[in-house]
């Protein structure tokens, strides 16, 4: 399989004018079709997510078979802890997978890794961001369902050295009222921009915006999928 081709972008002297004007741009139809559809299908298919949360100061990557074993009592327990770091403004719940737990996935998940990290792409992230430093970029697939969210933070780590993130969205249909949305706030925390995960769009924002994934409501049809990840100045 070859490297996806993505459709014909703005200028990227129009794309940077905005980036730097607003810390973030959104980038609709960015893969051609069919290739967006091998991206759909690998994501809804792939059995490889861990549910992902923070509790007691501990980031926890759990398997799903993992989390179905506990008993009842030990689900309230963990929950409510979650619940309560949430009310403070702290913490997530979601499923991810990296490249290295995509299992039958890997091959397509490994194939949009390598084009992330190709030159051509590469030169476009520092040119559009302006960031010279950037040589790499890392990946992620994200499964948010009923009840997931992530709530107001920063992407900032350092031995990352994270300069930018991105967010490609591959839901077949998603409302608004479903949550799920790419929410900016300012940095006293005031809500701003917020954007819908369009099907097939690519969304691209500074670290240093704080951002959030509104709570997926239990009536969204379907959960919200993404590859997502960071350009790097440090290499993989």
């Amino acid at each position: 399989m070859s490297l996806p081709n993505t459709l014909s972008l703005p200028a990227i002297e129009e794309l940077s004018s905005l980036y730097n004007e607003s810390g973030h741009i959104n980038l609709p139809r960015f893969f051609e079709p069919d290739f967006a559809e091998k991206l759909t299908s690998s994501l809804e298919q792939h059995d490889g997510y861990k549910l992902a949360t923070f509790i007691n100061n501990q980031v926890l990557n759990l398997p799903f078979s993992h989390w179905q074993s506990l008993s009842q009592q030990e689900k309230q327990s963990m929950h409510q802890q979650i619940m309560h770091n949430a009310s403070q403004g702290i913490g997530y719940l979601y499923g991810r997978s990296s490249l290295e737990t995509a299992g039958t996935q890997t091959s397509l998940f490994q194939l949009l890794a390598d084009w992330l990290n190709s030159a051509e792409v590469l030169a476009w992230a520092r040119q559009i961001t302006g960031l010279d430093d950037i040589c790499a970029a890392s990946l992620q697939a994200s499964r948010f369902s009923p009840g997931h969210f992530l709530t107001r933070h920063k992407d900032h780590h350092a031995s990352e050295q994270r300069r930018a993130a991105f967010v490609l969205n591959f839901n077949r249909e998603w409302h608004p009222d479903w949550g799920g949305l790419l929410q900016f706030y300012s940095q006293d925390g005031l809500p701003q921009k917020a954007w819908t995960p369009v099907y097939n769009s690519m969304n691209l924002f500074d670290v240093d915006r704080v951002h959030s994934v509104t709570y997926v409501t239990p009536f969204a049809r379907q959960p919200r999928f993404a590859f997502s990840g960071w350009f790097r100045a440090t290499p993989l």
